[in-house]
């Protein structure tokens, strides 16, 4: 293994490394490029807040990524090390980057292959590096070739026929402790891509699957370290990536509160940066008092856990905007309806009119015909008021509306009313009980 090829990640100035005369300074694209987002955001965030008149230029942000990352020597292990532990790097990178840096592997025998065939690499830019990150395999063999069918799909990593699959190809690269972790990690992340169950890592059926397809490299692992040890670490890699996203940005803070599927009390924050949501935490409040109190000091844990872990500005901390009037005005006419017992009594019985007219048929277009003859041919709807809509004002207002043609229409309709409620007793006398 060489460092030739592993040199396109890594950037030099011709300086040598320390006191070493042998090889020079390197620095990673991926780390400098990491660096500098973080100085154009912060350049940003103090143009607006009018410290500063402009950003700085492209090569002032080289010079000072450059002081900001600290070098490594340019061995060719050394090199290899970071690429392997480089957080600034995606895992297609870092793949191709160890592949390249292995030497090839002896060609298989030409029986099985009848005609030439040719492998390029297509490059496309990353977000971090200009380095290539996707394979692109182009065959040029015979179409009327007689080679045997490739049973079993090759990974995109693997840039020749000679790599005998993606996990070989991975085993020659990393350690048996590295290529499990990185097995582990990309298996995590698929249960949590296809919302599965944690306990399909301990069916039989995964193992087999997996020692079949993949190969004896790699096991699953138990359910318990995958939801455990392995998630941790997955979550601090998203962590640590969009801190690099949003630090030093303003952040808006928002929080709401529901059920979950299991009927626990949960409230959620998050915050937006530049029209992106990202989750804080969840809190489970279902053996915690339900008080605007406590509501504040979770707000004000989340709000110090983000400029504290993501690194964004607090910025009018005492401003607190009230999105959902609808959910507020609810709040609100609970307080009132508890202190009058008499008003939520009232309430009630309207609720128990509206519903009693609008499962009568017969009832219902009684009231209606009422109205066109009390309003000048307008009637109103009963409409069963939403608990957290905008609709509570117009639904009585229309109640209020029908009540003002009821006192009347009662007494003329009384007995067909009671009819239309049903033969039985208890039904009449429910119909009677909505009169009074």
């Amino acid at each position: 293994m060489t460092a030739s090829t592993l040199w396109k990640y890594f950037y030099q100035n011709k300086t040598y490394y320390k006191s070493d005369k042998t090889h020079k300074n390197a620095w990673c694209h991926g780390c400098l490029d990491a660096r500098k987002r973080v100085m154009i955001e912060l350049d940003a965030s103090k143009v607006r807040a009018g410290l500063i008149s402009g950003g700085r230029s492209q090569e002032e942000l080289d010079k000072a990524a450059l002081a900001c990352v600290d070098p490594i020597a340019g061995k060719a292990e050394r090199m290899k090390t970071h690429v392997k532990q480089c957080k600034n790097m995606s895992d297609d990178e870092r793949t191709l980057a160890l592949l390249s840096a292995t030497k090839a592997a002896p060609r298989l025998p030409s029986q099985n292959i009848t005609g030439p065939s040719t492998f390029r690499v297509a490059p496309i830019s990353s977000p971090v590096t200009s380095a290539a990150t996707h394979v692109q395999v182009v065959s040029t063999a015979g179409k009327n070739s007689n080679s045997n069918p490739i049973r079993r799909s090759r990974s995109l990593y693997d840039n020749s026929l000679a790599s005998g699959g993606g996990v070989r190809s991975l085993a020659k690269n990393l350690s048996p402790s590295d290529l499990q972790d990185e097995f582990s990690a990309d298996l995590c992340r698929l249960l949590i891509e296809l919302n599965t169950a944690w306990a399909a890592a301990d069916r039989p059926g995964l193992h087999r699957f997996i020692h079949k397809w993949v190969g004896p490299e790699v096991a699953v692992q138990d359910r318990r370290i995958l939801s455990g040890r392995v998630l941790d670490k997955e979550v601090k890699k998203v962590e640590a990536a969009i801190r690099l996203i949003v630090q030093g940005k303003l952040a808006t803070g928002e929080c709401d509160g529901w059920k979950n599927v299991a009927k626990s009390n949960v409230i959620t924050s998050l915050m937006t940066v530049d029209n992106v949501p990202y989750l804080i935490q969840t809190h489970d409040v279902t053996r915690d008092p339900k008080t605007g109190d406590h509501l504040l000091k979770l707000v004000l844990e989340d709000l110090a856990l983000m400029e504290k872990l993501y690194g964004v500005q607090a910025q009018f901390p005492w401003l607190i905007a009230l999105l959902c009037w609808a959910h507020q005005i609810n709040l609100i006419v609970g307080d009132v309806l508890g202190v009058r017992g008499s008003v939520t009594d009232d309430i009630n019985h309207a609720l128990e009119v509206v519903k009693w007219f609008n499962n009568h048929g017969t009832a219902l277009e009684l009231l209606r015909q009422e109205q066109v003859l009390t309003f000048s041919r307008s009637f109103w709807a009963l409409i069963l008021p939403p608990s957290l809509d905008g609709l509570p004002l117009p639904c009585c207002h229309a109640s209020l509306k029908a009540q003002a043609a009821s006192s009347t229409f009662w007494t003329r309709n009384e007995d067909r009313l009671i009819l239309c409620a049903g033969a039985k007793e208890e039904l009449k006398e429910k119909a009677r009980q909505i009169q009074g």
